[in-house]
């Protein structure tokens, strides 16, 4: 919905949302929106919430907002999704404390006998995610992990994450839905080929240079030189699953 006042961007996406979801009573919503909303987030976060009932709620401030057919970048936009017929629903919320032997997670214990999925947004500022998901591999292989890293904050304190009525700026916020069927899609999952370079010339979010020449450039070294591996688009084709989490293996995603 493209309007930065929260009050008319929350009633435009429920309404919208409400009226896809039919006769149907959400159990879950899901909210995201773009950084115009970083000073205002609480308040749309607060009119969500009051006109959908208060129903379990995450999500985050975002760089870009898809919704339906659309993407949105660089206006004002807010998307949300209702569900329904999810069986219950449980939200949390997740922190990461550095310690003298390196850090702990707190605030959500995984269960051993994990079922369903569990939907989590992290701030990459405040939260390893890479950490969590090895743990869980590690000490709860069942646990189905999806979801991603907020993009909207350009720095620590930044990141706006949602999380019922309320709104975080540090570590995680999830959803774990245990009887819920959910079926992963990935966009642009693809294993990187050729050789890492650092960004030496940029526009906002136009890529200029890398390591000195244009990008075209690097390309088309690094198609001559490098073989696509196991999991790898070639060149022409997209492979969704890059980061598909499954069960036993963890990845961010």
């Amino acid at each position: 919905m493209l309007t930065a006042d929260p009050d008319a961007a929350a009633s435009r996406a429920v309404g919208a949302a409400r009226a896809a979801l039919g006769d149907l009573s959400p159990s879950l919503a899901v909210l995201f929106a773009s950084d115009h909303f970083l000073g205002s987030a609480e308040a749309l976060v607060a009119s969500v919430a009051e006109q959908t009932g208060a129903l379990p709620l995450i999500g985050c401030v975002g760089e870009a907002v898809a919704g339906g057919a659309r993407e949105v970048e660089s206006e004002p936009a807010v998307a949300l999704w209702l569900g329904a017929g999810l069986g219950p629903v449980e939200t949390f919320a997740m922190e990461f404390v550095r310690t003298s032997s390196g850090g702990a997670y707190g605030g959500y214990r995984f269960a051993q006998e994990a079922a369903g999925a569990h939907l989590m947004i992290c701030d990459p500022f405040s939260f390893p995610a890479d950490g969590r998901l090895a743990h869980l591999n590690d000490r709860v292989p069942g646990a189905v992990v999806m979801g991603g890293m907020a993009s909207g904050g350009l720095r620590s304190r930044q990141t706006r994450l949602f999380l019922d009525g309320r709104v975080l700026s540090r570590g995680a916020v999830g959803a774990h839905l245990p009887r819920a069927e959910v079926h992963p899609l990935v966009a642009q999952g693809c294993r990187p080929i050729g050789n890492p370079f650092i960004i030496t010339r940029a526009d906002r979010n136009v890529i200029h240079e890398l390591g000195g020449r244009p990008p075209l450039a690097r390309l088309r070294t690094g198609r001559g030189t490098a073989r696509p591996g196991p999991g790898t688009a070639g060149p022409g084709h997209s492979r969704g699953g890059g980061h598909r989490r499954v069960p036993g293996r963890a990845e961010p995603g």
